[in-house]
């Protein structure tokens, strides 16, 4: 608990986001903070994780439960992967069009929390620190540029011009209209420290937002000269190539070599080939599937939508207690910057707060709307959640993203067998979607191992009849924006997959909502460590 209250009390946006109420976990912040990006690695820290490290050992070493091991366990891994991550410090990159934290912290913002009057002055201190915040960024970036790591001048670009249309909009702004909505519900605050707090906000968005997204966009314009002109992936700067292996370890959570990576992409795409072109000689319209028992029929709407997942969850899903939610859209200024869909996951110590966000600027039939739902809500991550919001609180501090979003695109894929469509049409279409991500995964391995470049990125797309050059153009860029992000989907479903085979291999009798219990309680974890777990399902399945 101590690495807990440790690792939150130095970021007041991560701690709101964590805990509802800190001081229930004996975490007193006593500074108001963004959290901090040194420009050079720090040692000092370096040396507490390896004394951590030490200190886990020796706990370790008494009696512990097995559900105390298995933390101390993915605590070690997770400080090993910190300690390591030194080596790669200007490899990392805060900055990006669409995961970068400039783009988004303005939803982060605005579903800040008011529970309380101290919630309300620590947020207006948050805005009030952002210039100082984006400055540290820059700084950090200027050391990338010198050098030679800085990202590609087009995605630069596409930052600076991001930044420019945030601070522009000070008219019509969704920070003005967030803020009036949150604190006009406050029924702690009179009438007048509400109007009070607005004034306050007005002029911080004026003074401190709006001017930190200005000065940011133009320190980034700065160093514009030396961003490369030719977009190139890890494997063309020094330590690259090891550094993707580490996203791969410790942010996807597999322990697989690229070469078993590369082998496994190929034989997922051989497999799903053979399935849509096996559907196709049986007659089957991709293009144009027909739901025998539509249960959405063409309603569009996400509330309908989603409860109506939640009921067919219960054919091959644990049952869960009721959970509460709420759908939001995406605001028009942020649109063109957010994914399709997210969650937003909710205190440890209020697990009833769910949000998903939707946005409008995105237009998915019907089916894409029902597994963009099914990703991130029932069976996804919505779902997924009241599973690990009973582990002990220090695992929330571990994000392993090849078992989060690796668990929601399995769902989304699931979620094709909830459209009424006949058994084959269901499957050719999910392995139509899973040979796209598995093209897309292809890429993003060979370009940051192999050294792939557009050209090469260009060919291997025609090589699937894929010849829009603008559109390869932008998987390309995203691709060099976010490293291992595709693998982070969709090597985690793989990764699903074979342990579901291992499980059914090992335990035939198995049933599929005992396999999805058993995954989901187990929260969080490497992939490698749950395959040592495999044998305790199936030998408590045997005894049944």
């Amino acid at each position: 608990m101590e690495i807990f209250r440790q690792e939150l009390s130095g970021n007041t946006l991560s701690l709101h986001y964590t805990l509802a109420d800190p001081a229930s976990f004996d975490i007193a912040q006593e500074k108001i903070s963004l959290g901090t990006l040194p420009t050079t690695p720090d040692p000092e820290s370096l040396a507490v994780l390896r004394n951590l490290q030490v200190r886990l050992q020796a706990f370790s070493d008494n009696g512990l439960t097995s559900e105390e091991q298995r933390t101390a366990d993915l605590l070690s891994w997770w400080f090993t992967g910190q300690a390591a991550l030194y080596d790669y410090y200007y490899l990392q990159e805060p900055l990006g069009p669409t995961l970068g934290i400039q783009a988004q912290l303005p939803i982060l913002l605005s579903e800040y929390v008011f529970r309380n009057k101290q919630d309300v002055q620590n947020y207006l201190e948050l805005l009030k620190q952002l210039p100082a915040y984006f400055s540290e960024i820059a700084d950090f970036e200027q050391l990338k540029a010198d050098a030679g790591l800085l990202m590609n001048a087009e995605s630069l670009q596409k930052v600076i011009n991001q930044c420019r249309e945030f601070s522009s909009d000070t008219e019509n702004t969704f920070w003005a209209s967030s803020f009036r909505e949150r604190i006009s519900n406050c029924q702690f605050l009179s009438n007048d420290e509400q109007i009070a707090c607005e004034i306050r906000h007005q002029k911080l968005l004026h003074q401190a937002v709006f001017p930190a997204y200005t000065q940011l966009a133009a320190d980034l314009d700065t160093m514009l000269p030396l961003a490369p002109s030719e977009p190139l992936g890890l494997a063309h700067v020094p330590n690259g190539t090891s550094y993707f292996q580490w996203l791969l370890t410790y942010q996807i959570g597999t322990d697989r070599t690229i070469s078993e990576i590369r082998d496994l992409l190929e034989e997922q795409i051989a497999t799903d080939y053979e399935t849509i072109l096996e559907a196709v000689r049986n007659g089957v319209d991709l293009l144009h599937p027909v739901s025998e028992h539509p249960l959405f029929d063409t309603d569009t709407d996400p509330k309908t939508i989603l409860h109506r997942l939640a009921l067919k969850c219960t054919l091959d899903f644990p049952d869960v207690p009721s959970i509460s939610w709420k759908i939001k859209t995406v605001p028009d200024s942020l649109a063109s910057t957010l994914s399709p869909a997210f969650f937003l996951t909710p205190p440890l110590d209020i697990p009833e707060e769910n949000i998903i966000y939707v946005n409008p600027a995105y237009e998915p039939d019907e089916k894409e709307l029902v597994t963009t739902l099914a990703h991130e809500g029932y069976p996804g991550h919505l779902y997924q959640n009241t599973f690990e919001s009973s582990l002990p609180p220090i695992r929330s501090l571990f994000y392993i993203g090849g078992y989060t979003e690796g668990w929601g695109l399995y769902s989304e894929f699931y979620a094709y067998d909830f459209l009424g469509y006949s058994a084959e049409t269901a499957s050719a279409l999910r392995a139509l979607s899973s040979l796209n991500y598995a093209i897309c995964s292809v890429l993003d391995l060979e370009v940051h191992t192999s050294g792939w470049t557009e050209e090469d990125c260009s060919n291997y797309l025609q090589s699937f009849g894929i010849t829009d050059a603008e559109q390869a153009h932008s998987l390309y860029l995203t691709i060099l924006e976010e490293p291992a992000n595709y693998l982070k989907y969709y090597l985690g479903y793989l990764e699903i997959c074979k342990l579901k085979e291992s499980a059914f291999a090992l335990s035939p009798d198995l049933s599929i909502i005992e396999f999805h219990r058993w995954f989901l309680e187990e929260g969080p974890t490497p992939f490698s460590l749950l395959q040592k777990d495999l044998p305790d399902l199936c030998h408590e399945n045997s005894l049944k």
